[in-house]
């Protein structure tokens, strides 16, 4: 009854050659689809081109078949002759079960094209501390408008339907645990941690490579296609369409590089040299342990190729968004709140020009803002405040009267005290830490000591 036509990349594609269908199907699609359920073929098409009728005792039995086995596996029913007589229900046919023209036109579909993306494994580098940015803190936590990077990259790959990550921890497994504690909580998907122990390079690329070997000889988690991202850069490619483009490639490694509007010097970006995430086909990391090189085009690219291996470019989607320095994520947060990464969707905000204020806000109404700003929920802003942008007040902080925030991001419900400034600094609960080279209080004292020197703080006391 039952004729295998194609099995590719997990998708299991089947013809039906029985031309008249009618009762006793529940039972031939019972044994087919138990005898499926060893091979991990999360996505079964049957195929009813060369059936030339159905009555409504044979569609009630392949109902039942879909509501037994659609939790467990993704079952579409493709080119199914009509049935005039289900028509008079009081719901279509269509309406409860997933019914295609044929079997392309099921691959096309948004809800099989993110089903495809279930057997791919996600893998993102949260471990990485590029120059040091924040000792004893992972920049991949630095927060862009109400979610730090590491959540924007597990979002993203959620929301193109990938469920299996592993997330590399490097030296700062206990804080990304405790920060993604409520992400495990709520999310779809299956968060796995591994603690690398390899000390950490303070180069931009962090060595990455070598971290990827570590996962590869411990966990064995190249035996699949796999999608490696950078923690501490925003996502900035389709997944879907990339991973699109790595099959039909049919290469062994796809490197993800920045669009060519950034190619506005003369070096191009293979002297720009980043490489944002990269698809790997599986099987391909097997054999010796991978160099201690960083995610460099150019070094990656040599490297493939001398292993034998087809290497395939991929244009990302939107600029690139790697934290390597504090001065970065400044420039990252800016590009951000002026809407240049178009992967980054807010839907409940209304932003007023580059101005994002969360309707939980709590914000007085004589609030001054000049440039772009994003204040997350649960804010409290009291009178007389001035923000000077880019700036990024994220959720539950609170800004005392007549304080004056510059080109700052203001986190984990930091306290601004009434008269204060906060100027080029990132502003924890516990800790001020300079933006730039630029000298900033730090402390109780110092910050008492540089309002009594701001004729700004004094008109501010005064009034």
């Amino acid at each position: 009854m039952f004729e295998i036509a194609r099995n590719q990349r997990h998708t299991l594609i089947v013809n039906v050659i029985q031309k008249r269908l009618s009762t006793g199907l529940f039972c031939s699609f019972e044994r087919f689809l138990n005898a499926q359920l060893g091979q991990k073929n999360p996505i079964i098409l049957f195929d009813f081109s060369n059936a030339k009728s159905i009555n409504f005792s044979a569609t009630a039995e392949l109902l039942e078949i879909y509501r037994a086995y659609n939790a467990i596996i993704d079952i579409a029913f493709c080119a199914l002759p009509e049935l005039p007589a289900f028509s008079e229900s009081s719901y279509s046919l269509a309406q409860l079960l997933p019914l295609y023209s044929s079997t392309d036109a099921a691959l096309k579909s948004d809800e099989f094209s993110i089903a495809q993306m279930r057997s791919l494994h996600g893998i993102v580098l949260a471990g990485d501390s590029p120059q040091n940015i924040l000792p004893s803190f992972p920049p991949t936590l630095l927060p862009i408008m109400g979610h730090s990077l590491l959540q924007h990259n597990l979002q993203h790959l959620e929301k193109s339907g990938i469920r299996d990550v592993t997330v590399e921890t490097g030296q700062f497994g206990t804080a990304i645990r405790r920060h993604l504690q409520l992400e495990i909580d709520s999310s779809g998907s299956h968060i796995g941690f591994y603690n690398s122990p390899t000390s950490l390079s303070a180069s931009i690329w962090g060595k990455p490579m070598h971290r990827l070997s570590e996962l590869q000889n411990t966990l064995s988690v190249f035996r699949r296609d796999t999608i490696v991202m950078l923690g501490h850069a925003l996502p900035n490619t389709e997944i879907l369409s990339t991973y699109h483009a790595h099959q039909s490639s049919d290469a062994d490694i796809t490197l993800v590089v920045p669009p060519p509007k950034e190619m506005n010097n003369q070096r191009g970006f293979l002297q720009q040299d980043c490489v944002t995430c990269l698809l790997i086909k599986g099987g391909a990391l097997d054999g010796p342990p991978l160099p201690d090189i960083g995610f460099s085009y150019r070094e990656l690219s040599h490297f493939f190729s001398r292993r034998g291996q087809k290497v395939h470019t991929v244009y990302a989607t939107s600029e690139t968004g790697i934290v390597s320095s504090l001065k970065a994520y400044i420039g990252v947060l800016s590009a951000a709140l002026a809407g240049r990464y178009p992967l980054l969707r807010l839907k409940e905000f209304e932003p007023q020009g580059f101005q994002w204020r969360h309707p939980e806000a709590e914000v007085s109404p004589d609030l001054m803002v000049e440039g772009a700003c994003y204040i997350g929920p649960g804010v409290k802003i009291a009178s007389g405040v001035k923000i000077i942008g880019p700036a990024s007040i994220e959720s539950g902080c609170q800004i005392g009267r007549g304080a004056r925030v510059e080109h700052s991001v203001l986190s984990e419900a930091h306290h601004t005290p009434a008269h204060a400034l906060r100027r080029d600094v990132f502003a924890s609960m516990d800790k001020i830490i300079p933006l730039h080279r630029s000298k900033v209080p730090t402390s109780a004292a110092d910050i008492l000591n540089q309002q009594a020197r701001n004729p700004l703080s004094k008109h501010m006391r005064a009034s």
